[in-house]
């Protein structure tokens, strides 16, 4: 990070009650757009088309450095910004000049005081879901509801969707039509504040494609024409796709898309068929007089269920191909928690709108949706080997035939199915090194497939479980982990580890001391059993491989880091020794206990200095040395004691793996950096 200082022409601006954090996109004086962020709220005075002068500390992004991991450079780029200034807060900017106040300005500047006074009005375990359902704050949303979410099927409903709109915009214009309003006047005015509403949600994607869907329909109606589905969102689609055209490769278009033409496409029909009986016996006004609440139940869930399983079936493929998860259960829960979402949308807009009177039914209906996705998220969430393109290609043109074809659908869907489903030749065992910044993140692959996971965290990564390591695992096609062992209970080794218990199964847990509380309330939330790894003890081991340790907490040690587990896995006669964070102490101690020589060292410490590096490179000599962690914590001296090779660090060669071939050759490739080396089996 370098330091700068320079004028800014302001383009967009931005802001988050929930992280207490604001940012801006600008310009410099020669046309370059750089993105800066501070701590604290966003001036009045910054607006689009001010001119600031801001000091900060500039960095650009590197490519990404792990499998599956969001590329942060890409996406900059695509926003057209060169590098991220960090102001560290708000006083590092000044206002040279004003913007003019526009109509978005203070929609937006509404949007920051609408999100502050949720904060205020509403209990602290209520208030972020109700901001991330009304405005798109989804910052403030603890990891055990985003998981509940999650597991559930109904992520959706965090991410502002065309849902939130449409059922804002039917209130509006039923409302209108009440009050005496025409077809075209009504339409008219809901278009109007779908389109002002946009910015207050965050104008996300699909904000853009429900507000341009509404769209279609005002004019449809201004023109005489009767609505049609399909043209509006064709005709969205092509207007968003023009405006950015990148927009196409990510996840929440196609989402949103595939959902919307699948309700259009498939759920009619089926609700058309299913509703056929119903709506002949809600024209007898005596079945209307003695069964009220059975024909309003039954005509929901007639309408409800065939609209959820046409949205499940149009977006499990894309689902499946970008998270490496399917959810069973997200057709009966989206059907459950439609009328709770209905209630709770209206109430929310009304506590927006200043009406206190609101709050305690958003609280109610709040901790009544959490409670119930607590519940459904202990049924069934299969993880499962992300499918390839042409495999979702073909579920989804089975998807499209149930129409008309029916038969043809299931078994193009059938296939897809078998065909995702079918073993695949496991990875070649080995060690892979993930980049989590100052922390630590091995997985060990087993011969046969079978992966235990050695830490996971990070100290200079935020959420680094559910931005770096759980996506890393999901396209390393990890669906299970056989153990998942914390070394000790420094937050760098363990913090992620919450968020990766939530997400795949895992048959046990070893710790190397007592465990911090909040692994152990993860594990026991999903009746993890969780034990103390002891010395001489065997983890885990199939046949050519086992993992098992030979260092725990020495007596007289009192230092947690010399304290820390010492792993030693060997692999078709290789050895991967990983002491964790282990300093002089523990080393020597380490050594006096006639530890015996490696190929693979896992550098003690992240690679910071330590008087018996030279001992530790001597003794144990390996023939490749792996560092996870920051530059500025190693200590080159030290690196160049424990061995004498280059080492392979993770801030320059990014994720690291290293595998095993059935000789007992080493290959070690570099994520980010491409290097790769072979080293020769052993004689």
């Amino acid at each position: 990070m370098q330091p700068v200082e320079f004028e800014l022409s302001v383009a967009e601006t931005g802001e988050d009650p929930f992280r207490a954090r604001a940012w801006l996109y600008g310009s410099d004086t020669r046309g370059t757009p750089f993105l800066c962020s501070w701590s604290g709220a966003c001036p009045d005075g910054v607006r689009v088309g001010s001119r600031v002068r801001i000091a900060g500390r500039l960095y650009i992004p590197a490519a990404r450095g792990n499998p599956g991991e969001r590329d942060a450079a890409q996406g900059l780029a695509a926003r057209g910004a060169v590098g991220v200034v960090d102001l560290g807060r708000a006083a590092n900017l000044v206002v040279l000049q004003t913007g003019a106040a526009t109509p978005w300005f203070h929609l937006r500047r509404l949007r920051r005081r609408i999100g502050q006074r949720i904060l205020r009005t509403l209990p602290s375990d209520v208030a972020p879901l109700v901001a991330a359902l009304l405005l798109g704050y989804r910052s403030g949303v603890s990891p055990e509801d985003r998981q509940s979410f999650e597991r559930t099927g109904t992520l959706h409903l965090l991410a502002i969707s065309g849902l939130h709109v449409l059922i804002l915009a039917a209130g509006v214009h039923r409302l209108l039509r009440v009050l005496g309003a025409g077809p075209r006047s009504a339409a008219a005015v809901t278009l109007l504040l779908a389109v002002l509403y946009a910015p207050l949600a965050g104008a996300g994607p699909p904000i853009r494609r429900a507000v341009g869907v509404l769209a279609f329909y005002a004019l449809a109606l201004a023109l005489g024409r009767a609505p049609d589905v399909a043209s509006a969102l064709g005709g969205t689609a092509l207007v968003l796709v023009l405006a950015d055209p990148a927009g196409v490769h990510r996840i929440g278009f196609q989402l949103s898309f595939a959902a919307v033409a699948g309700i259009a496409w498939l759920a009619r029909p089926w609700t058309e068929r299913a509703t056929r009986r119903h709506r002949l016996l809600a024209r007898f006004p005596a079945v209307r007089a003695d069964h009220p609440l059975r024909l309003r139940v039954s005509g929901y869930l007639l309408r409800a269920f065939p609209a959820a399983l046409a949205a499940w079936l149009s977006t499990a493929g894309l689902v499946a191909h970008a998270f490496g998860l399917v959810a069973p259960v997200a057709v009966a829960v989206n059907v459950a928690v439609g009328p709770l979402v209905a209630l709770l949308l209206p109430a929310n807009a009304a506590l927006a709108a200043g009406l206190n009177a609101a709050a305690p039914v958003c609280t109610l209906l709040v901790r009544c949706l959490r409670s119930f996705l607590k519940l459904a998220a202990v049924l069934p969430c299969v993880r499962v080997v992300p499918p390839t393109g042409v495999v979702v290609a073909v579920w989804m043109t089975g998807v499209a035939a149930l129409r008309r074809r029916a038969l043809c659908g299931v078994v193009l869907m059938a296939c897809s199915t078998g065909a995702a489903l079918l073993p695949r030749a496991p990875p070649t065992p080995g060690l892979v090194l993930l980049n989590v910044g100052h922390g630590q993140a091995a997985l060990l692959r087993f011969p046969g497939g079978d992966a235990v996971l050695v830490d996971a965290g990070s100290r200079t990564t935020p959420k680094s479980g559910r931005r770096i390591v759980r996506p890393a695992l999901q396209a390393l096609g990890v669906t299970r982990l056989r153990a998942v062992v914390c070394t000790h209970r420094d937050a760098d080794h363990w913090n992620a580890l919450p968020e990766i218990l939530a997400s795949f199964p895992v048959d046990r847990i070893w710790c190397g001391g007592d465990p911090p509380a909040a692994l152990r309330r993860a594990a026991a939330r999903r009746g993890i059993p969780l034990g103390r790894a002891r010395p001489g003890q065997v983890l885990y081991e199939t046949q050519g491989a086992r993992l098992e340790v030979i260092a725990a907490a020495t007596p007289g040690l009192r230092s947690s880091n010399d304290r820390s587990l010492v792993l030693r896995f060997s692999l078709r006669g290789r050895v991967f020794l990983l002491p964790a964070d282990r300093e002089e102490r523990g080393l020597r101690a380490l050594l006096a206990g006639g530890a015996a020589r490696c190929d693979v060292l896992l550098a003690p410490h992240h690679g910071a200095a330590c008087a018996a590096a030279a001992e530790v490179g001597r003794v144990f000599a390996p023939r490749l040395l792996l560092v996870s962690g920051s530059r500025s914590s190693s200590d080159a001296a030290a690196l160049r004691a424990y061995a004498t090779s280059e080492p392979w660090t993770t801030w320059s060669d990014g994720c690291i793996e290293v595998s095993v071939s059935r000789n007992g050759s080493l290959t070690v490739r570099g994520w980010r950096s491409g290097r790769v080396r072979v080293c020769a089996p052993p004689r």
